[in-house]
């Protein structure tokens, strides 16, 4: 399965689950059709390898940052 496959499976699954793609090259025709199809799908974190962990990191703490500002406050559990 290749990376478009799977975010189109994950999205089919879980619409709502922020996705990263992690990839080696959109050099290529094919590998600009895939950057097209990520797009297509909403991805808007697309980290470009090689990439170091801070730019990992920085990436994951931006997305759990606007999850936590998308979602509805939980109410108090009793």
């Amino acid at each position: 399965m290749d990376g478009v496959t799977l975010c189109r499976t994950l999205r089919a699954l879980s619409p709502d689950t922020p996705l990263i793609v992690s990839s080696g090259g959109f050099s290529g025709r094919s590998e600009t059709k895939a950057l097209e199809a990520f797009k297509e799908l909403g991805l808007r974190h697309i980290l470009h390898k090689p990439h170091n962990a801070d730019v990992l990191l920085r990436t994951l703490a931006q997305v759990l940052q606007e999850r936590r500002l998308s979602s509805p406050p939980k109410p108090p559990q009793a």
